[in-house]
């Protein structure tokens, strides 16, 4: 290959090698060149894998790979609709056309030639089945409408300058009725484009500006934009007020049209896009889908209790731990063994583990069924030693719900963590419990609220219809300042007096204090994690990595980006530990470096022998952090920190969801528990006291925060974030007792 410009192909297509994250290696015959081409399609560039004898039209540019030379890195993969000789290879090659090889191919061919394609293509099966069989002709003509359909879509797509990747995604959501809809109405892509695009290419097919149908559409965007956050706008919102949507809406339909926003609220409220609901408007998905988990909870209320021996569960339970019950936690194992649904919440260090422990003792000394389950694989995994019981991530519980792996029985389904739960994602659970399953919520209100939409456990707190009990009374303590004790001021609002962090000594407990100024705040963080872990090695030495993690140190921080944002001191700490040690090539990671995965990747390839000639494959979730083992020819192998302590192999083509975890954001280690918790305190939007309240929670030995004593006082002092998200989860009720109360 000596002209590596752009260009576009048809390709023959011989095979398809499709990667296990998705894309693949396409092979083919460039039907001009008579050349056998490479093409590395990326992932979400096709809807579908290309099928051998089809033909595809791949646009892009060359790239030279190492070990094959030069191929196409595609732009955009398209089907094209097969003509001429290339009717045979398709007709030989469709895998919907079982029992008809070459020969039959080629007698077709023979006998009708160019003729063949008209046939096809006018869906006349006569001319064809004295060759092949009335069936055989049939099922290739009702073959090629299907593929003639979807070569129309996208070539759609394409003369109307739609991104590759929207396309697929159109393609996928509506298949052949992709161009129907989108000439009925272009604003059905605002689901999956920017509003200006979506709005830019329907005002340029001539939708004019105050169109219903961009008016509607205006509206289910500010929704979905309050729904999602957009900019730095936070989201998570679940409902709004009419003039927050009515702001939005002013916004995107532009200065000549702002004025036709409160028509458009009223619209869409008549159309039922919006619906009113406790003094506030919903988009129809969030409304429908609050309402179906309270139809879900009163349902399981209204229903018979099957009470369990609550006092035989604690006491073997403080036998077995050497500890007594308070009252508040015995009050919270009874309430849970006698209701259908109930939460139970508390701060850190009151005991909820205890208590959630002797609930599952219970339901087994009953002989009943119980799951336990929580959003993150760590959190799974900490919730499976602090119980004693099998836990599993929601992800993992849905999934294996749906294949057939879990048998759900009449028995109780515990929800951990439930603070980092979603209104999306209770909606799940419950619709995939069964009514006979009762279910239990155990979490702190005062962490930060779950990245998706809604806050279900503080609209459940605050409801006065859900059987609840609130521990109080923190017992786990130790130190010179308790974690919990700290913690719980915070929480409430109240900073109380920390001791300074002593760089020379660092075996002190709780929560402790190293003064800061801004620009010294990175270097001082590395420095104190120096102090628990030691200094780097000047050489390879696998020990010396060893005691590196052994530390169980974490640096946790509230921003990404930035010279105190996370990506930065990780890069810090990588260079300063991980350099003596055997490097991954190219890859700037060593033998011992923590990795962050950042992308939920469901099927990934381990590398591991299933036994049987495959490998075994494995969820490894956003969020999962991982230790590299030692590189190999094809990666990295890895051990990631997940409910499964999964070992993976690392490839050079997972790099685009991997980043160095030495230090990550507190959102990312929500439900997780280190030994030592580092936090530089640094003027963020998100810096306020539930954040801190988070991160310090998080540590069970100690933490060292470090900064300015007055921005900590100030985020402390600062409403939190959290409490201004707004939703409609048992509002109705609320505000009906409180206009009668």
């Amino acid at each position: 290959m000596n002209d590596p410009a752009r260009g576009i192909y048809v390709l023959s297509v011989t095979s398809f090698h499709s990667s296990p994250v998705g894309g693949g290696i396409l092979i083919g015959t460039d039907t001009r060149a008579g050349k056998s081409r490479r093409a590395r399609i990326s992932v979400g560039i096709v809807t579908r894998p290309p099928r051998a004898g089809e033909s595809w039209r791949v646009s892009g540019h060359w790239i030279k790979d190492e070990l094959h030379g030069w191929e196409i890195e595609a732009e955009k993969a398209l089907p094209v609709v097969p003509t001429g000789e290339a009717i045979m290879r398709w007709i030989a090659s469709s895998e919907a056309l079982p029992g008809i090889g070459r020969a039959t191919a080629r007698r077709l061919w023979a006998a009708l030639g160019s003729d063949l394609y008209r046939a096809l293509r006018e869906g006349d099966a006569s001319v064809i089945a004295p060759v092949t069989g009335p069936s055989a002709a049939i099922a290739m003509v009702a073959e090629f409408r299907l593929l003639t359909g979807e070569i129309e879509v996208f070539e759609w797509f394409d003369l109307h300058g739609l991104d590759p990747r929207v396309a697929v995604a159109a393609a996928g959501l509506w298949g052949t009725e992709a161009i129907e809809r989108l000439e009925a109405n272009p604003y059905c892509l605002s689901l999956l484009e920017s509003w200006k695009r979506v709005d830019d290419r329907a005002r340029a097919l001539g939708i004019a500006q105050d169109d219903e149908r961009r008016l509607v559409a205006a509206v289910n965007e500010a929704v979905a934009r309050r729904y999602k956050g957009h900019g730095r706008g936070a989201g998570g919102h679940m409902s709004a007020t009419r003039q927050q949507l009515i702001s939005i809406v002013r916004q995107l339909l532009g200065h000549a049209t702002a004025d036709l926003a409160d028509d458009a609220v009223t619209l869409a409220m008549d159309r039922g896009e919006l619906i009113e609901h406790a003094g506030q408007l919903q988009g129809r998905g969030p409304y429908l889908m609050e309402r179906q988990v309270e139809r879900s909870i009163g349902e399981r209320l209204a229903g018979s209790t099957r009470s369990l021996d609550a006092a035989a569960a604690i006491a073997g339970v403080e036998e077995e731990l050497g500890l007594r019950f308070d009252a508040a936690q015995i009050e919270a194992v009874t309430t849970a063994t006698e209701s259908r649904f109930a939460v139970i919440d508390g701060a850190a260090g009151t005991g909820k583990s205890m208590v959630t422990r002797a609930i599952l003792r219970a339901a087994q000394r009953a002989g009943r069924s119980f799951i336990q389950v929580a959003l993150s694989g760590r959190a799974a995994k900490r919730l499976r030693e602090a119980t004693g019981y099998e836990a599993l991530t929601i992800h993992r519980f849905l999934k294996g719900v749906t294949n057939g792996n879990i048998r759900l029985e009449p028995g109780k389904l515990l929800i951990d963590e439930a603070s980092m739960v979603s209104t999306p994602d209770l909606w799940q659970i419950l619709n995939s419990a069964l009514p006979t399953t009762d279910v239990l919520l155990v979490g702190d209100p005062g962490q930060l609220p779950p990245i998706n939409a809604g806050n279900p456990l503080a609209a459940l707190v605050a409801s006065t219809d859900i059987p609840r009990v609130t521990l109080t009374r923190i017992h786990r303590q130790s130190g010179r300042s308790a974690i919990p004790v700290v913690a719980a001021s915070i929480r409430s609002g109240v900073l109380p007096h920390l001791p300074f962090f002593d760089l020379s000594c660092s075996d002190d407990e709780g929560v402790l204090l190293l003064p800061t100024e801004l620009d010294d705040v990175p270097g001082r963080t590395v420095d104190v994690f120096e102090a628990f872990v030691g200094p780097p090695a000047e050489r390879p030495c696998r020990e010396a990595v060893r005691r590196l993690h052994a530390a169980r140190v974490q640096i946790l921080g509230s921003t990404v980006l930035g010279p105190v944002g996370v990506r930065a001191i990780s890069d810090r700490v990588e260079a300063r530990w991980m350099t003596a040690q055997p490097q991954v090539p190219g890859w700037g990671l060593g033998e011992g470096s923590k990795i962050l995965w950042t992308r939920n990747s469901y099927g990934h390839d381990t590398g591991v022998s299933d036994g049987g000639g495959g490998n075994v494959v494995a969820d490894i979730m956003n969020g999962s952090l991982g230790i590299i083992q030692r590189a190999t020819d094809e990666g990295a192998v890895t051990i990631f920190d997940d409910e499964t302590s999964t070992r993976a192999l690392v490839r050079a083509r997972d790099l685009e969801r991997v980043q160095r975890g030495w230090a990550i954001t507190v959102h990312k280690a929500q439900g997780s528990a280190f030994e030592t918790v580092i936090m530089p305190v640094v003027r963020s939007r998100l810096l306020d006291r539930q954040l801190l309240y988070t991160a310090i929670t998080r540590a069970t030995t100690r933490v060292v925060l470090v900064g300015d004593p007055a921005l900590l006082q100030a985020a402390v002092e600062k409403p939190p974030s959290g409490s201004a998200r707004q939703q409609g989860l048992f509002s109705s009720r609320n505000d009906e007792r409180r206009r009668t109360g």
